[in-house]
Order: C-alpha cells, then sequence, then structure tokens
C-alpha cells in the first residue's frame, strides 16, 4: 500500500489529505517508489475535474 488517506467534514465543506504510507519506509528506496507511483497516477488525474482547491 503506497498510499493512505483521511478525510474530514465541517457542515458543507470537505477536505481529504493523501500521504506515503510508512509501510514503504521498510524496504530500501521505499519512499522513493511510492513518490513515483504516486506521481504516475496522478499525471493522468485531472484534478480540477475533482477538486475545487488544491494545496500542496
Amino acid at each position: 500500500e503506497a498510499l493512505e488517506c483521511g478525510s474530514k467534514s465541517t457542515g458543507t465543506s470537505s477536505t481529504a489529505s493523501l500521504y506515503l504510507s510508512e509501510e514503504l519506509g521498510q524496504w530500501k528506496y521505499g519512499y522513493e517508489y511510492g513518490a513515483m507511483e504516486i506521481k504516475r497516477h496522478l499525471e493522468r488525474v485531472i484534478l480540477s475535474d475533482v477538486v475545487d482547491n488544491i494545496l500542496v
């Protein structure tokens, strides 16, 4: 599992956070591998179709 997420809803607005799984730290270069996999996936997603605001 490379990616974990959490969400929070308050009234009418919702937020979601994505972060690399701590399980990746068990392997050599695990975080780098996970980051590359997430980047490859997100390149295919047009985030403006899904969300209103993006904070990095």
